[in-house]
Order: C-alpha cells, then sequence, then structure tokens
C-alpha cells in the first residue's frame, strides 16, 4: 500500500470525519476530534472557530462551532460534541473583535444596522422607491436602501453624526451645518433648508455627515455582525462544516437576496433581537454619588462596536447608577471585573439590586478581581451600585463584560 499524501488526507471530505467523530461521542470522541481536527487544519482543512455561546439563561460558554442549520446549533467544547436547538441559543459571539474596514462612507439605518461602503453612481431599480439610496457594500454588493430608513451616513470617518433635531442636520467639513429637509443623498445632496426657498445642493466631497429624521425600528430577523463592522439583519444564517457561511434574506440587495462569506469573517449572530438587550443599551434614569463626590462620571461604553452589541461598561465608583426595565426584562448577567489598572489598591463592593430588592453584592478586589452575575428580575428599575471598600474611593473602577437582560 502506498503511503498517504498530504493531498490525499486534504481530499477526505470534512463533513465524513465529523460525522466520524460525532458517532465516536464522549470524552474518547473529544479527544480524537481535537487530534484529527488539528491535523486537518495543519494539512490545509479547516478548523471550527472559537465563539462564546449565550444561552436562553444568558450562561455564556466558550466552543468550537462546526454547523448552523435551521433548527440547531454544532459545537464542541472540551466534554464533547453537542447539538443545541436555536430555540435554546440567544447568540453566538467570536472573541475577536471588530475592527472597521477602512471605508469610503458608513451608512446607518434606523434600526441599527451598519453598512460600510460608499454611494453608487447607479440609477434605481425600477421597483425601487422613490427616494432610494444606492449603496456599494463590498460583500453584498449593490443595495437600494429607502431614504426614510436612514439614521445616518457618515463621509468623514473621523467625524461623528450629529444628532438630529426637528429637521434633518447635514455636517460640512468646515464645520458648518444646514438644517432641513434632506431629498436626496446623491450627489450633489440636496437639501431644503428651514427658513430659505427652494433646495441647495451640496457636492458630496463637501459633506462630513449626516443625520436623519427617521422613526426607530426594531431588529428583523436574525441579526449578523462582520469583522468590518457591517451589522445586518437576514432572514437565516447557515454554518456548514467546510468553514462558509451562507446568509439569506439580504435586505435592499439589487441582485439576489444570499451572500457567502468566509467563518473567519464572522462576529456574531443574534438569532432572534427580541430576545436581549444589552445593558449599554439602555440610558440611565438616575445616576448618584457620595455628597463628597463634586463630579459624578456616567458609566463609559468602552467599545460600542462589540457583537451583539453587548459592549463593555466601566463604572467609576463609589456611584449608585439606575436603568429602567420593561416587563418583559426577567433575567440579568454580566461579568463583573477590577481591570488590571486598578488592582493595586481597588477594593469596592458591586451590588445589584431589583427595585429595591438586593440580589446579589459580592466584593471585588486585587486578589479577588472578578464574579459571574446572573439573577433573575421582577421589578422595573435595576441599579448598579458601586461602593468604596476599606482604602475609600481609590482605584474602586468596575466594568461590567457583557452585560446583558433577556427579553421574554
Amino acid at each position: 500500500m502506498m503511503p498517504m499524501t498530504p493531498d490525499d488526507h486534504r481530499s477526505v471530505p470534512r463533513a465524513r470525519v465529523v460525522a466520524a467523530l460525532r458517532r465516536a461521542g464522549g470524552h474518547a470522541g473529544t479527544a480524537l476530534a481535537t487530534v484529527v481536527l488539528g491535523a486537518l487544519a495543519a494539512l490545509g482543512g479547516t478548523e471550527p472557530q472559537e465563539f462564546l455561546l449565550i444561552d436562553a439563561r444568558l450562561e455564556v460558554s466558550p466552543i468550537w462551532l462546526v454547523e448552523i442549520d435551521r433548527a440547531t446549533l454544532a459545537h464542541r467544547t472540551p466534554d464533547g460534541w453537542t447539538n443545541r436547538t436555536l430555540d435554546d441559543c440567544i447568540g453566538i459571539m467570536s472573541p475577536e473583535r471588530i475592527r472597521r474596514w477602512n471605508a469610503s462612507a458608513w451608512l446607518m439605518l434606523n434600526d441599527g444596522q451598519m453598512l460600510p461602503g460608499g454611494a453608487a453612481r447607479h440609477a434605481s431599480p425600477p421597483d425601487a422607491a422613490p427616494e432610494t439610496v444606492m449603496w456599494e457594500h463590498r460583500t453584498l454588493g449593490l443595495m437600494a436602501v429607502p431614504l426614510d430608513r436612514i439614521a445616518s451616513v457618515t463621509f468623514d470617518t473621523d467625524t461623528v453624526p450629529p444628532r438630529p433635531t426637528a429637521s434633518d442636520v447635514v455636517l460640512l467639513t468646515n464645520g458648518d451645518r444646514l438644517e432641513g429637509f434632506v431629498t436626496s443623498l446623491s450627489d450633489p445632496l440636496m437639501i431644503e433648508v428651514d427658513g430659505a426657498a427652494g433646495a441647495v445642493a451640496v457636492t458630496i466631497d463637501r459633506v462630513a455627515a449626516v443625520a436623519i429624521v427617521a422613526p426607530a425600528r426594531a431588529p428583523d430577523g436574525t441579526r449578523v455582525w462582520l469583522n468590518d463592522g457591517t451589522v445586518i439583519d437576514v432572514e437565516d444564517v447557515l454554518v456548514a462544516d467546510d468553514g462558509s457561511v451562507r446568509v439569506s434574506g439580504v435586505p435592499f440587495v439589487v441582485e439576489g437576496s444570499e451572500a457567502r462569506i468566509d467563518l473567519v469573517r464572522l462576529r456574531g449572530v443574534l438569532f432572534r433581537p427580541g430576545r436581549m438587550t444589552p445593558l449599554a443599551a439602555l440610558r440611565p434614569t438616575r445616576i448618584d454619588g457620595p455628597p463628597t463626590r463634586y463630579t459624578i462620571p456616567s458609566p463609559t461604553i468602552e467599545d460600542p462596536l462589540v457583537a451583539l452589541g453587548v459592549a463593555d461598561i466601566r463604572f467609576d465608583g463609589p456611584v449608585t447608577v439606575r436603568y429602567p426595565l420593561d416587563a418583559t426584562m426577567r433575567r440579568f448577567a454580566t461579568e463583573v471585573e477590577l481591570p488590571l489598572v486598578a488592582r493595586e489598591w481597588g477594593d469596592c463592593e458591586v451590588i445589584i439590586r431589583d427595585d429595591d430588592r438586593e440580589v446579589f453584592r459580592t466584593r471585588l478586589t486585587g486578589e479577588r478581581p472578578t464574579a459571574t452575575i446572573n439573577v433573575e428580575l421582577r421589578g422595573s428599575e435595576l441599579t448598579v451600585e458601586i461602593s468604596e471598600g476599606r482604602y475609600g474611593p481609590i482605584q474602586d473602577r468596575v466594568v461590567l463584560r457583557r452585560a446583558m437582560l433577556t427579553s421574554s
């Protein structure tokens, strides 16, 4: 018998290998999986990617993703192979950070979808809405986006879009502002300026950002995050065991509604956005501190681009922050951490209250800098309190990692 060459190994269908490993099962199957899948990767195959799985109880587990179909998610853990129904999964997120692609422009929709790319010089399709923006996305292709779905456009990536008032706002590259009603985002941009007769034309090279008055919408379908900063709602996300990802039901795409990407580009999937609310998405109703503290800083969002929207939130204590809860928010979960820079003198208590009912308390120190919170809620207000410890208000800085609430 002739010895197998590396090319012979690569010719073995990965699906057959995965199926055999699943049949092996248990710890023996896990050990075999680690060896064989590692060998496949070394020989040019595709090794499962690492993700964090968030289940319906907001418990977070590291996994190696293998497959996703329309009903189940297959993955392996140190304990073996597992199939989970999607009904039992909130979502998955990669530990790899999202790096914004250096696009010429960014389009943000009124439901939070983000599309890096640029305005396209194409005529609108015959069936497009009367006011449509033609947009070119490097992965999804040419898109026809209705103007009434757009919340903002950033043409200068160093510029933060202005907040719309009662009118749309156009921020020019020289710092000037135009307020009124934007009728076209093509080149030139057209805006009916408040108090002026007729429309004003502005060439796109003079525009830094545009904010448009658009009623907020809830996400629709399955939300996907890519490594370039794209956030898009689709009908289905299917992950094959060869490391390819197929998304279907992509909105606004002119030619077809499917796209294929490599698994290494996937940063997160929220299977049903309505089931989870990031704490970072809520605006505090009240922020208090001790009377001796002249300035009470608001909580700081550390990375707004993170997948699933579960950005880390920094609290500089001592401070008490209150958040509103609606009737569907019935569980709160997060990892609390005394960051490395605060572990020499940091010593504080983290107290969580549901209305006035204390549901969690822990002390963080340099020797014990982390804790896991996962508590049931029944009230209308969530309170996060950081109180000083034995060294007083010195380095009492706490970060809430992946803070989130379930929505029934």
